[in-house]
């Protein structure tokens, strides 16, 4: 038998990578069973080469965008507890909780109570109290978020 039949230690790893355990005999020459042999040790240097490129570029874009998504994170954590979330951690913020709570039912109560007396020219409008504190509180986010923009931009921020 040659070094290049079918059933030689040089062609069962081949055989093997097609998933072909138990390999007939053929009567191919042995100029086509090297070719073959050559065709696969190249074909998988180049698949490995193709595979560690793919990887590479993978790891240069995720690193490109490393600093960028950890300064956008960082803004997302410091603008939710500047203006979302309480100052007081959950089991301590219940009376502040209950507070704000009842003060907006008063505001919805007395809202009601100015909606159902007759208004007068100069005098608010109902809800008018609660729509400039919800306008403050979205042009100070906006001026937050531009400062901070103006930061990533200049790189100066961390």
């Amino acid at each position: 038998t040659s070094v290049f039949d079918s059933g030689s230690p040089l062609m069962i790893p081949f055989w093997a990578v097609h998933g072909a355990f138990e390999i007939p005999d053929s009567d191919a020459p042995a100029g086509v069973s090297m070719l073959l042999w050559t065709y696969v040790l190249v074909s998988s240097v180049v698949l490995v080469n193709l595979l560690i490129a793919m990887f590479s570029d993978t790891y240069t874009r995720i690193k490109d965008n490393s600093e960028l998504e950890f300064k956008f994170e960082k803004y997302q954590r410091i603008y939710e507890h500047m203006f979302v979330v309480h100052r007081v951690p959950p089991p301590l913020n219940f009376p502040l909780v209950v507070y704000e709570l009842g003060e907006g039912a008063l505001q919805l109560l007395s809202n009601w109570c100015i909606a159902q007396s007759p208004t007068e020219k100069g005098k608010k409008q109902p809800g008018q109290r609660y729509h400039h504190q919800q306008k403050n509180a979205m042009v100070k986010a906006k001026q937050f978020t531009t400062q901070f923009l103006k930061m990533v931009e200049q790189k100066k921020c961390m």
